[in-house]
């Protein structure tokens, strides 16, 4: 017999009632924060790439990197030392490691802003920069970083250098996940600006 009626309303089974997801605005917030501060590790590093390419050449400063080098077991001179950064002079190295690692600094710090703003996009904008900061920084530090010294006959790799590599692309891939965590918990997906459909209440 037709009544009429959805066919739920005679089933036995309990119907669960929807509980809305309670925006919790401390969750993007605190993201924002942490790679905001991030960001200004990424840009003082893309700074002191600029630093050094437009820093002056003396013999003093040869002296010095030798010195350094000696220090952590590289037996070498400054008359090697001049010809190694030479060839990193040659191509502009550190001028395109400057703005390789600024760039990304700078959408880092936008992303960062906008998550304390609350706002969605800040999480797109995260993963970007991030994004190009880890493919760029592996390209340069590793690829044409070995070609520049393989041209030119000498490497000044230390245990010490390949140790900082590794931290740095670790850190690079957590800034690389860490925008993604405001969409992966409900309460923090739910108070991203603009809201979706996901049962929220609004405030």
């Amino acid at each position: 017999m037709d009544t009429g009626m959805p066919a739920d309303v005679f089933s036995n089974e309990p119907v669960m009632p929807k509980i809305p997801i309670k925006p919790n605005n401390a969750i993007p917030v605190t993201i924002g924060i942490i790679i905001i501060l991030g960001s200004l590790l990424v840009l003082v590093i893309g700074a002191g790439e600029l630093y050094t390419h437009q820093n002056e050449r003396t013999d003093e400063y040869y002296e010095s990197l030798a010195s350094g080098f000696n220090q952590v077991g590289i037996e070498t001179n400054a008359s090697e030392v001049r010809e190694w950064d030479q060839a990193y002079q040659d191509v502009n190295y550190h001028l395109w490691m400057g703005m390789a690692t600024l760039l990304p600094g700078v959408g880092l710090l936008a992303s960062g802003i906008m998550l304390c703003m609350r706002r969605r996009l800040g999480v797109w904008v995260g993963v970007g920069a991030a994004g190009f900061y880890v493919l760029v920084g592996v390209i340069l530090n590793t690829v044409w970083a070995s070609s520049i010294e393989n041209d030119v006959g000498i490497s000044m790799e230390t245990p010490f250098a390949t140790a900082e590599l590794a931290i740095g692309i670790i850190c690079s891939l957590v800034c690389l996940l860490l925008p993604f965590i405001p969409l992966f918990v409900a309460a923090g997906n739910s108070a991203l600006l603009p809201r979706q459909e996901t049962g929220s209440e609004e405030e």
